[in-house]
């Protein structure tokens, strides 16, 4: 079992945002990658949609998720849906990518 205290709250909840923006770098430049070759939509294009549409959306599912992971329990568990659900809903409703 983990110490207590080892890491603060708000440095997990940060670290965690930190590995979302990292994932968020590396699938958008895999789909302006893809964007390009496949349906000749300019690279610059689509980085410039993306950064200015799901990059905060990224951070704050992944920093939530973390954060829930870290706590563990009923309430962990329900931070993890809760950002999985913010990621669904964002695909879904606010993009309109069909699952």
């Amino acid at each position: 079992k983990r110490p207590q205290g080892w890491i603060k709250s708000h440095n997990l909840i940060l670290l965690a945002g930190i590995s979302g923006l990292g994932f968020f770098i590396v699938e958008s430049l895999f789909a302006g990658l893809l964007g390009s070759f496949v349906l000749r939509v300019p690279f610059i294009e689509t980085l410039i949609e993306r950064f200015s549409s799901t990059l905060l959306m990224h951070i704050l599912a992944s920093g939530i998720a973390g954060f829930g992971l870290y706590i563990r329990g009923s309430k962990g568990l329900i931070l993890f849906i809760l950002a999985i659900a913010i990621h669904i809903i964002f695909n879904v409703i606010i993009v309109g990518v069909a699952l």
